[in-house]
């Protein structure tokens, strides 16, 4: 036979309350930050470098936030002779999400994007900007209501070229 002790029956409390925080996490504002990789394979730039972000929205019931954001996207080096090409964005999405469960859900997001790019040779002009769309999928793993970790890769389009965010973002609700 089996005794519970009151530890015992204290942890599985705690356990239980962890698992019914993260179904009931829900309507408010969250911010969080992330890392990851910036690639791009566009003529002469096939390269990545480190991808750092921040973002913050609003989460107005279990399936649809607003979000918005700034990356930094890094400096992708040329695969021949030229500048390295320098790039961040700020950028505003609407974001679709269906759980799976109580902790883990999947999203897609779409939006528009504010891009400013430095070639570094200035004697041509060197910076470069434009607004153009944005759009990405993601996985959310929620350990409680106020913590969830995602990974996520999202598309930037900066005028002819694509580059490419893999990401493992921390997000805190509140």
């Amino acid at each position: 036979m089996i005794r519970k002790t009151p530890i015992s029956r204290l942890v599985a409390l705690v356990l239980s309350a962890g698992v019914t925080g993260a179904a009931h996490a829900g309507d408010g504002f969250y911010v969080g930050g992330g890392a990851g990789q910036a690639s791009a394979d566009e003529g002469p730039y096939d390269d990545q470098d480190t991808a750092l972000s921040l973002f913050g929205g609003y989460q107005f019931n279990r399936w649809f936030a607003l979000e918005g954001g700034y990356i930094d996207l890094g400096e992708i080096e040329p695969n021949r002779a030229g500048a390295s090409l320098e790039a961040d964005t700020f950028y505003v999405a609407a974001v679709g999400t269906i759980p799976v469960n109580d902790a883990f859900a999947v999203y897609g997001k779409v939006g528009v994007h504010r891009w400013n790019a430095d070639t570094g040779l200035a004697v041509l002009g060197g910076d470069d900007s434009g607004t153009d769309a944005t759009y990405g999928v993601g996985a959310q793993y929620r350990f409680n209501e106020r913590f969830a970790l995602r990974a996520e890769l999202s598309r930037f389009e900066l005028g002819d070229a694509d580059v490419d965010v893999a990401q493992v973002q921390a997000r805190f609700d509140f």
